[in-house]
C-alpha cells in the first residue's frame, strides 16, 4: 500500500480549525507607499536625507520607499501617529528593509513619544540585515502616555550615515480584538476515543502530525524576548502547513503570562501575544497543542535542576496558570491540547503522577473538552501510567540513541558517532570497559606547532565497540600543546574508508558570543577545553588553556606530567567497526618536553561480560518503543500515545552520509505502525531545526530542502 493511499485510508490528515472574531488594523497611511506622493503621509526622521519613491524591486505592490542622502545614522522614514492611539494598547509593529549593496548592516524599529514626562526614544526591534535581500522587523508597542503627548512617531532607521535603504510594507496594527467561537459543540474539540484521535460529529479519526515550534528563552530572559521573536509567525504557519504538518507544539514559558515577581497576576500582552498566534494557527489550518516547556522556575528536562519539584509555589503556580489558560480558552477548538508540563524530571514518579492528576482535575473543573497530554517522566522509577481521565493523550521523547541523534552539535559538544544504520557500529553500551593505545612519542626539547600522522590501530576485539581520542603525556616536565586533529577510518584490508571527524580545539569564553549557532554543519568541528578532563590513567599533569595556537583563538595543553596523564573528552566517542582500524592525526607543539614526551591516540571501550553487542539499526529503535517506552501498555489499555519530540541534527540530516533522514522514518514508520502519534523537533532551531539562521524570519532561503522533501512527499503533499 502506498504512503499516499494508506493516509487517504484513513481519512486521518485534516483538523477542523473553526474560524472566530480575531480582528486588527493597520493605523499607518499609505504604508505599501503605494500613493503618491509619499510626503503627504511620510517624512525623513529629523528632517534628515530624502524619501523617494522607488520602483526597483519592491516588497511587495509597485513602490517602495528609498531612503538617501542620510548624513546621520538616525534618517529614515517617518510617520506621525498623534491622536492615533489608545492608552494603554498594545501594538504590533512590523516593517520590511532591504539594503541595495555594501556590508550587513543594523536596522531598527522604533518610536519616539514626546509627553509629560519628556521625549524618550524607544527601540522595538534591532536586527542585522545582508544587503540585496528583504528582512522582516518586528516588535510590540504599548502605549502609556503621560499627561499631554506632544509628538509619536514610527520611524525606521539604524544603517551608518550615508548608507542608502529601502523601506516598504510597513504596519502599526491595532490590538486584536479576540473572542472564542460563540457556543461550541464538544465535537468540535480534538478528543480521544480509545487509541484513536477523533474531531467532529462524524468523529472523524486523525492522526497528530505535529512540529514543535519554540516560544521560550533562558529564565534569565524578559518575556519580550518571545514577544518579539523571530522564530516564527503568519507566514511560518502556512510554511508548516503547505510541508503537510496538521498541528504545532508550541513550547511554551510561564513568564509569557506572569512574571516570577508577581505570581498569580497575569499580563494581557501575554494573552495578546497567545491570541495573535491562535489566529496564525487559524488562518493556515493548522491546530495548537500548549505545551508547557518552561514552568515557574525554568526549563524542565533531563538534568535540568529548577527546584520545580522542591517549591510548591513553583508547582501551585503552574496549576493556578494552567487553570486561567483554560478558562480563557475552553471554547477555542483551533487550540487542539493542553501539555501539562514537558519531560518533568522529580525524584519519583509518584510525585509527578500524584501532580499530573491534580492539575489534570482542576483544568476540568473549568474546561471539560479539551484533550490533556501527560508525558512520561525521566525520574529514576519512570515508567507509564495513566490518570483518571478519559480524555488524555500519553506522551514520550525519541532521541536514542542521544550520542547519534544530537551528534556533531556544538550547542552539546558532542561530535561525530556513527551514521544510521550501520549493523557494524553499536548503540552506545552503559558500562564498558576501557584501554588506551597512542601514537609514538613526539620529539624532546622544544619545537614550533608540527603534524604528527599517527599509527592506524586495528580493532581486534569484536567487542570493542567505540573509541574516543586521549592527549597523552608522560613522565613529562614540560609543557605540550594540542590543537587541530583528524581521525580516520580504514577497511580490514588497509584501505582508507572514510574521515570520522576532524577537530578544531577552541576555548569558548575566546569565541564569539554566538559561535555555536552560527555554523550548524561547521567543519572541522569544534571541541571546547573546557570538555577535556583527566582520562583517569593514573599519572597526573596540569591542563591548560593556551592562547597561541595551531589556528584559531586556542589550544589546549599538559605541563609537568608525572606518570602518564591524559586528556579525554568525552563527548568526543565515536563507534568502531571490528576489523577496521582508526588513527588519529594532528598538531603538536612542544615547550622543554622531557621524559616520555607525548602524542595523541585513544581510549577504547569493550562491551563487559554479559554485554550484548547491539547494532545501531531499526531494531533498535524498535526496542525503544517496546522496553523503553513501553508502548504495549498504552495499547493494551487502549489510550492514544504521542511521541512529542524525536529529531537529529542539522548535520545529519543535511548529510546524504549521515543517515539523518532514514532515522526519521524509521521513526516515524515504528509510530504509524503501532497506530501513534508525533511532533517533530523542531520547526527552527540552531540544533534540530528545519530552519538554523541566526538573523531574522525563516524564509523560502534558510530551509533544509532534505528535511522539507522528506515531510512533504511522507504527508503526501504534491
Amino acid at each position: 500500500m502506498s504512503l499516499r493511499r494508506s493516509i487517504a485510508q484513513l481519512g486521518c490528515f485534516s483538523l477542523i480549525i473553526a474560524a472566530g472574531p480575531v480582528v486588527a488594523g493597520n493605523l499607518l497611511v499609505n504604508p505599501g507607499f503605494e500613493t503618491q506622493p509619499i510626503s503627504a503621509a511620510w517624512t525623513s526622521f529629523g528632517n534628515v536625507g530624502v524619501l523617494a519613491a522607488s520602483v526597483d524591486q519592491p516588497h511587495s505592490g509597485s513602490y517602495a520607499v528609498y531612503s538617501y542622502g542620510r548624513t546621520q545614522n538616525y534618517a529614515g522614514p517617518a510617520q506621525s501617529l498623534l491622536g492615533k492611539l489608545v492608552p494603554g494598547g498594545y501594538y504590533t509593529v512590523t516593517a520590511w528593509v532591504r539594503l541595495p549593496a555594501g556590508a550587513p548592516q543594523t536596522f531598527t524599529l522604533n518610536v519616539k513619544q514626546t509627553d509629560g514626562a519628556g521625549t524618550k526614544y524607544i527601540q522595538l526591534d534591532s536586527l542585522k540585515v545582508d544587503h540585496n535581500r528583504w528582512a522582516k522587523l518586528y516588535g510590540h508597542f504599548t502605549y502609556n502616555p503621560t499627561g499631554t503627548v506632544s509628538a509619536l512617531q514610527l520611524y525606521v532607521t539604524g544603517p551608518a550615515a550615508g548608507v542608502d535603504f529601502y523601506l516598504d510594507d510597513v504596519a502599526f496594527d491595532t490590538p486584536l480584538a479576540y473572542s472564542p467561537p460563540a457556543n461550541p459543540a464538544p465535537t468540535d474539540f480534538l478528543r480521544a476515543q480509545g487509541r484513536t484521535l477523533v474531531q467532529g460529529a462524524a468523529q472523524q479519526a486523525v492522526r497528530m502530525r505535529g512540529i514543535n515550534v519554540s516560544a521560550y528563552d533562558d529564565e534569565s530572559s524578559p518575556a519580550t524576548v518571545v514577544y518579539n521573536t523571530k522564530i516564527f509567525d503568519g507566514e511560518d504557519f502556512k510554511r508548516i502547513k503547505a510541508m503537510g504538518f496538521n498541528t504545532v507544539r508550541l513550547n511554551l514559558w510561564y513568564k509569557l503570562f506572569e512574571e516570577p515577581t508577581n505570581p498569580y497576576v497575569y499580563k494581557p500582552e501575554g494573552w495578546q501575544w497567545l491570541e495573535q498566534t491562535i489566529q496564525w494557527a487559524r488562518d493556515a489550518g493548522i491546530g495548537l497543542n500548549l505545551t508547557m516547556q518552561a514552568p515557574p522556575g525554568g526549563f524542565q528536562g533531563p538534568g535540568s535542576n529548577t527546584g520545580f519539584w522542591t517549591t510548591q509555589s513553583h508547582q501551585d503556580r503552574l496549576k493556578a496558570l494552567w487553570v486561567a489558560i483554560a478558562s480563557r480558552y475552553r471554547n477555542e477548538p483551533a487550540i487542539v491540547a493542553y501539555d501539562i508540563l514537558n519531560e518533568p524530571n522529580p525524584a519519583t514518579d509518584a510525585a509527578w503522577r500524584t501532580y499530573a492528576a491534580a492539575v489534570a482535575k482542576a483544568i476540568r473543573a473549568v474546561d471539560p473538552n479539551h484533550l490533556l497530554i501527560v508525558e512520561q517522566s525521566f525520574a529514576p522509577d519512570a515508567g507509564p501510567f495513566l490518570i483518571p481521565d478519559s480524555n488524555v493523550l500519553y506522551e514520550f521523547h525519541v532521541y536514542d540513541p542521544w550520542t547519534y541523534a544530537s551528534q556533531l552539535s556544538p550547542k552539546y559538544g558532542n561530535g561525530f558517532y556513527a551514521a544510521y544504520p550501520d549493523p557494524q557500529v553499536a548503540v552506545p553500551p552503559s558500562s564498558y570497559t576501557k584501554s588506551y593505545v597512542q601514537n609514538a612519542p613526539v620529539p624532546t626539547g622544544s619545537t614550533a606547532w608540527t603534524y604528527y600522522q599517527g599509527t592506524p590501530f586495528k580493532i581486534v576485539n569484536a567487542a570493542t565497540v567505540a573509541a574516543v581520542p586521549v592527549f597523552f603525556s608522560s613522565n613529562n616536565g614540560g609543557t605540550i600543546h594540542f590543537d587541530d586533529f583528524v581521525v580516520e577510518e580504514f577497511d580490514p584490508s588497509g584501505n582508507f574508508s572514510r574521515r570520522i571527524t576532524a577537530v578544531d580545539v577552541e576555548n569558548a569564553a575566546l569565541l564569539p558570543s554566538l559561535w555555536q549557532y552560527e555554523k550548524p554543519a561547521r567543519d572541522p568541528f569544534i571541541a571546547t577545553t573546557a570538555n577535556f578532563a583527566s582520562a583517569g590513567i593514573g599519572g597526573s599533569g596540569t591542563k591548560s588553556n593556551v592562547a597561541a595556537p595551531h589556528s584559531g583563538t586556542s589550544a589546549v595543553a599538559i605541563r609537568a606530567a608525572s606518570g602518564t596523564y591524559g586528556l579525554i573528552n568525552t563527548k568526543l566517542a565515536f563507534g568502531t567497526r571490528y576489523g577496521y582500524s582508526y588513527r588519529i592525526s594532528g598538531w603538536i607543539k612542544g615547550d622543554s618536553l622531557t621524559g616520555g614526551t607525548g602524542a595523541m591516540g585513544f581510549q577504547l571501550r569493550t562491551l563487559g561480560a554479559g554485554q550484548r553487542f547491539v547494532p545501531l539499526t531499526k531494531d533498535f529503535l524498535g526496542t525503544v518503543f517496546t522496553d523503553w517506552a513501553r508502548v504495549g501498555f498504552y495499547t493494551g489499555n487502549n489510550v492514544p500515545f504521542h511521541v512529542g519530540e524525536f529529531g537529529v541534527t542539522y548535520p545529519s540530516a543535511k548529510s546524504d552520509s549521515l543517515g539523518g533522514l532514514q532515522w526519521l522514518t524509521d521513526v516515524m514508520d515504528i509510530v504509524d505502525a503501532n497506530g501513534g502519534h508525533f511532533s517533530y523537533f523542531n520547526y527552527h532551531g540552531s540544533v534540530f531545526g528545519i530552519h538554523t539562521n541566526l538573523y531574522g524570519f525563516p524564509d523560502e532561503t534558510t530551509g533544509n530542502p532534505r528535511l522539507i522533501n522528506l515531510f512533504k512527499t511522507r504527508f503526501g503533499v504534491r
